[in-house]
């Protein structure tokens, strides 16, 4: 229920999949309030984003509205701008405050916005954590146990 996108194809400007309909009660995770434990949005590219000229980027929106449809969109803040070959894995995770002090209204949702021309590939999965998943990857020690 905190998901905005799951692997939503991001080829010209759209709103994303799924708003939250923040009147509806619902557990969205454990959290302490402190830096951990703060409500973040997560994006996580899940198939790179390509273009025939690689000029293309892709900013994405937190905005809230008082319809489903978010077809007259506040923006709580701009998350990130990210260009065309943007590869799949690439994680973001952005705090939810509002900034110029908007209020949220009933439905919060993503704006994906391209410039520069449309995209021809390029997934990504959003939604509402409270603690950020993310673990590094480092190459191989060498060293085989067995």
């Amino acid at each position: 229920e905190n998901i905005f996108s799951q692997d939503q194809a991001i080829t010209a400007t759209a709103n994303s999949e799924n708003v939250i309909d923040l009147t509806t009660v619902r557990d969205i995770g454990i959290g302490n309030g402190d830096a951990g434990g703060q409500l973040r949005v997560f994006l996580n590219v899940t198939e790179t984003f390509e273009d025939d000229s690689s000029n293309s980027t892709v900013a994405v929106t937190l905005v809230t509205d008082d319809n489903a449809a978010l077809s007259s969109p506040a923006t709580i803040r701009t998350l990130v701008t990210f260009a065309a070959l943007t590869a799949a894995g690439t994680q973001y995770y952005y705090d939810i405050e509002p900034e110029n002090g908007v209020a949220f209204q009933r439905y919060l949702g993503l704006v994906y916005t391209v410039a520069n021309g449309n995209l021809s590939a390029g997934k990504i999965t959003a939604g509402l954590v409270r603690n950020i998943q993310k673990s590094e990857v480092y190459p191989a020690s060498g060293y085989s146990i067995t």
